[in-house]
């Protein structure tokens, strides 16, 4: 997982995992939630992709949060990533919503468990 700059996020580290999301999604997520904060040119390895900070994520039954969202031109996911899936694909989870969970995954049987991480 590549780790992205975020200098104006104060007392985080400067680089950290990030999820990503399609370029229509996350400005329809801006839209709607004008009070989520969003970092310009966040992203080192792709120049200009903002980031953008959702308070609150559920998944698996827990919520956790905040998560970070860098966002991708539609085409990495709708042509590129949807081509080896059964459905359409607009995003990727990753480092920024992994940190909160320890993850066990059990392949033979196609399951995932996530449990909350442990405090550090």
């Amino acid at each position: 997982m590549r780790a992205y700059l975020v200098a104006e996020i104060g007392g985080r580290p400067a680089e950290r995992g990030t999820c990503f999301i399609t370029t229509w999604l996350f400005e329809r997520w801006q839209r709607r939630n004008p009070d989520w904060r969003v970092v310009s040119d966040a992203d080192l390895s792709v120049a200009g992709e903002p980031m953008i900070e959702v308070p609150s994520v559920r998944i698996a039954g827990s919520e956790a949060g905040p998560v970070w969202f860098t966002r991708r031109p539609d085409r990495n996911f709708h042509e590129y990533m949807s081509s080896m899936m059964d459905r359409r694909v607009e995003g990727a989870l990753g480092g920024s919503l992994f940190a909160y969970f320890r993850i066990t995954v059990d392949y033979p049987h196609a399951r995932a468990l996530f449990e909350p991480a442990l405090p550090s």
